[in-house]
C-alpha cells in the first residue's frame, strides 16, 4: 500500500544512507587512469530521490514502471518530486545509483540467515521468443533458456529466502538451457537427436538420474521404490529409503509433496539399488544440502562403473571427474 507518509519515511532512510555512503567513499574511490574524459553532468534529481523512486515502485500494485513514473511520480506525487525529469532521462540516471542501491539492499533491506534457507529461481524474459534475434535490449548478455514455463530469451533470477519469507540473497544469471539435458536424453533414446546418431555398446546397464521428478506422480515413497523393485520386502524398502536420509514421516508421504531435496533422495535411492555399470546424472546436487552432497560424492568415487554427469558445481566434481566438457563451447541453442 502506498501512502504519503511511507514515501517520506523511505526517502529519509535512503537519504541518510547516501550521506554516510558518500562520506565513507569520498577518498576511497579508484581513479580512471585510461585518460578518457567522461562527462557526468549534475542531475535535477538527487541520488536519494532516484533510489526512492526505484524502490517505491515495489510498495504498490504497479505492474508497469513507465506508467508508474509518468502518471504516479510526475502526476500524483509531483509535489514530492518537483524536479522529476523526463522518463527517458530517468532511465539514463538509473545507472548512477547502482552501487548505492546494491549496498543499501544488502545492509538494510535483506533478511538475515536463520539457519533455514529456501532457494528457487524464475525466468525473466526480455522480449517475445519470436523477437529474440532482432531485440537489442541486453544484446550479448541475455541468453536463451528453458524453465518450467517453457523457453524464453532473457535471464534467470535465483533467490534465497529464510523461513520468514525474507530475501537473504539473490543472483541474476543468463537463462539456462544450452542442451545438457537434451544430450543425456538423446543418449538414452528418450528423445530423437537433433542431428547425428547415437550408438550404444553391448552389455550396458544404464542408471539415469533425472533433474526433476514428474509432479503428476501420485505414489508414496514406499510405493515408488516398490514399483521399481517388486521383490523387496517392506523392511528392505524402508531401510533403503532411510539409508538415503529420509525419515519415517517422509517415507510414508506422497512423493509430490516432498521438497526438492527429499524428492532427489528418492530418485537416488532407486539409482543406488539398481545394478548398473554406467550412470547418467543430470545435476544430481540440485536441492541437496552440504552433508548429502558429501555423501553422494563419496558414493560416486567408490562406484566401479563409468559416470556421465551434468553439474554446475566445480567443488563437487573436482577429484571425481577425469575429463570436463564445457557445453557452452560447442552447443547449438534452439
Amino acid at each position: 500500500m502506498t501512502t504519503d507518509y511511507k514515501v517520506t519515511e523511505l526517502f529519509c532512510i535512503i537519504d541518510e544512507f547516501c550521506k554516510h555512503f558518500d562520506a565513507e567513499n569520498a577518498g576511497n574511490l579508484l581513479e580512471d587512469n585510461s585518460g578518457v574524459k567522461r562527462r557526468r553532468r549534475a542531475a535535477s534529481l538527487s541520488d536519494s530521490e532516484i533510489m526512492t523512486i526505484l524502490l517505491y515502485f515495489h510498495f504498490g500494485t504497479f505492474r508497469n514502471f513507465k506508467h508508474y513514473y509518468l502518471f504516479f511520480i510526475k502526476g500524483t506525487m509531483k509535489s514530492y518530486f518537483p524536479k522529476a525529469v523526463s522518463y527517458n532521462r530517468f532511465v539514463e540516471l538509473e545507472s548512477r545509483v547502482f552501487f548505492q542501491l546494491m549496498f543499501f539492499l544488502n545492509l538494510g533491506a535483506f533478511g538475515r540467515c536463520t539457519g533455514i534457507t529456501f532457494v528457487d529461481s524464475t525466468m525473466i524474459p526480455v522480449c517475445h521468443n519470436l523477437r529474440r534475434y532482432a531485440n537489442k535490449v541486453f544484446k550479448g548478455i541475455a541468453t536463451d533458456g528453458k524453465g518450467t514455463m517453457g523457453w524464453c530469451h532473457g535471464f534467470k533470477l535465483h533467490l534465497a529466502c529464510n523461513d520468514r519469507g525474507e530475501i537473504i540473497a539473490f543472483v541474476l544469471t543468463g537463462a539456462n538451457g544450452i542442451g545438457k539435458t537434451t544430450l543425456l536424453k538423446s543418449i538414452l533414446g528418450l528423445i530423437k537427436p537433433l542431428s547425428g546418431s547415437v550408438e550404444l555398446g553391448d552389455y550396458l546397464e544404464i542408471g539415469y538420474f533425472e533433474q526433476e521428478m514428474d509432479q503428476s506422480v501420485s505414489t508414496t515413497c514406499i510405493e515408488e521404490i516398490w514399483n521399481e523393485f517388486p521383490a523387496f520386502s517392506q523392511y528392505e524398502v524402508r531401510s533403503a529409503l532411510a539409508k538415503c536420509g529420509l525419515t519415517t514421516k517422509h517415507i510414508e508421504s506422497l512423493v509430490r509433496v516432498l521438497s526438492g531435496g527429499e524428492q532427489a533422495k528418492v530418485r537416488l535411492c532407486k539409482l543406488v539399488n539398481k545394478e548398473t555399470n554406467i550412470l547418467l546424472l543430470d545435476e544430481p546436487t540440485n536441492h541437496l544440502d552440504v552433508e548429502a552432497k558429501d555423501e553422494l560424492k563419496r558414493a560416486l568415487m567408490a562406484y566401479k562403473g563409468s559416470i556421465l554427469m551434468v553439474c554446475h558445481e566445480a567443488p563437487f566434481y573436482e577429484g571425481l571427474a577425469t575429463e570436463v566438457w564445457d557445453c557452452s563451447e560447442w552447443t547449438t541453442k534452439y
